[in-house]
């Protein structure tokens, strides 16, 4: 977060002076959806919680709170969405197989960026409830 915060601070400070300065509606404009667009960006990658429990896999947003049972779960694993060398995704899914793309997030299918151990963790939490 604190590379975030470093690389689009400075950036929002200045849009938001040039939408309290004089300067023309455009740019006012302009700079607003970059504000928007960041807020977003940080919102969808900090704002949301995955919680996995030996029963199942929670997803928590500001908007929604998707759950699915592990009892439920036909498929889980790690998939490249844009294709070999992008980013990777972790899910969990009531589906067969993996989603159809990293937008893919609905009340059968769960999906975040992948990180070094989230698979380990999950599995080693997993195998505590038998």
């Amino acid at each position: 977060m604190s590379i975030f915060l470093a690389v689009l601070g400075p950036i929002c400070g200045l849009m938001t002076f040039l939408m309290l300065t004089a300067t023309p509606a455009w740019m006012k404009v302009t700079s607003g959806v970059v504000i928007l667009v960041s807020a977003a960006a940080f919102a969808r990658g900090y704002l949301r919680r995955l919680v996995v429990t030996t029963d199942s896999a929670l997803l928590v947003t500001l908007v929604r709170r998707i759950e699915i049972p592990w009892s439920q779960v036909a498929s889980i694993g790690i998939y490249e969405p844009a294709g070999k060398g992008g980013a990777r995704y972790w899910y969990v899914s009531r589906g067969a197989g993996p989603p159809a793309g990293a937008w893919q997030m609905d009340k059968d299918t769960i999906q975040v960026q992948d990180r070094e151990g989230l698979s380990q963790a999950i599995d080693e939490l997993r195998s505590r409830k038998s």
